[in-house]
């Protein structure tokens, strides 16, 4: 009986959690005499386990393009998609969902496409937000991916009464409840790409079967 309850120990140690428990915002100021950075992620919690190079190289008109090198052909078949990559200027922010946090090490998704996550160690430019906190501490702009995937209710519940709403790509996220993400209109954004929705105040499902359905546009840290 007790080798029994061992086995099943080791079982439930060994499963993975499904789904993320927030988001990891990473800034990126680029080396003023190479104009380029260099992120490095990690197949395990080991500085010494196969890395994955990602280099940003930055132009002088503000342009960012991305390079990949490996130490392993294991880590190589992906894309890097995290869940935004932003321009702000002097900065480029990332956001990449995370997956779990251990110590100072962070586990997240590198390429929304295929799930492939990855390992990054903390440093002074990264921040962990769960998911409300994200919300609540930043001025977000968000888009639905594909428009035949948006749903837009009153309560954040698939039975409840839908919101008619013509445009996609201007909202505010507030507030988190499940797969289910509590959003308000933008108007500047809106206003600014010659577009309006009215006043929406609703739950949009923002993910499902673990998969986004949004995308964040712009972004703006509260103070």
């Amino acid at each position: 009986m007790k080798n029994r309850i061992i086995f099943v120990l080791l079982i439930l140690c060994s499963i993975k959690v499904f789904g993320d428990i927030g988001v990891v915002r990473l800034a990126i100021y680029p080396d003023n005499s190479s104009g380029t950075q260099t992120l490095n992620f990690y197949a395990n919690r080991d500085t010494l386990s196969s890395k994955t190079k990602i280099d940003l190289f930055f132009s002088n008109h503000g342009g960012i393009q991305l390079g990949k090198s490996f130490d392993s052909i294991v880590t190589s078949h992906f894309v890097f998609a995290p869940l935004s990559i932003l321009n702000k200027g002097q900065m480029v922010l990332i956001h990449f969902r995370c997956l779990n946090k251990i110590d100072n090490w962070y586990e997240i998704i590198i390429d929304e496409n295929s799930g492939k996550s990855l390992w990054i160690i903390s440093n002074k430019d990264l921040k962990f937000y769960d998911w409300n906190s994200f919300f609540k501490n930043n001025l977000a702009a968000i888009a639905v991916i594909k428009n035949d995937s948006i749903i837009i209710k009153k309560m954040p519940n698939q039975l409840s009464e839908n919101i008619d709403c013509k445009i996609r790509n201007c909202f505010l996220g507030k507030k988190v409840k499940g797969d289910w993400l509590y959003i308000k209109s933008y108007t500047e954004f809106c206003y600014m790409n010659g577009e309006y929705n009215g006043n929406i105040k609703a739950w949009l499902k923002y993910k499902e079967n673990d998969k986004m359905l949004i995308k964040i546009t712009d972004i703006s840290e509260l103070k």
